[in-house]
């Protein structure tokens, strides 16, 4: 009987590090999310000011003519 103890607390403190080894892996990988969604929104940023700039560059052009 105390032999089926130990293994099924074995079990028990196996599955409990894989939950927290899974808990943590899903946090970093949520933080890779989140990062990518800010490189993604400066990148749409940046893209929407140089259109801006090349429109302006433009105008600047024909007023010019």
């Amino acid at each position: 009987m105390e032999r089926h103890i130990d293994h099924v607390t074995r079990q028990l403190e196996e599955a409990s590090k894989a939950q927290n080894d899974f808990a943590h892996e899903r946090d970093g990988m949520l933080d890779e999310l989140n990062t990518f969604k800010k490189i993604a929104n400066n990148q749409e940023a940046n893209r929407t000011e140089l259109q801006r700039s090349i429109s302006r560059a433009e105008n600047q052009k024909i007023n010019l003519q």
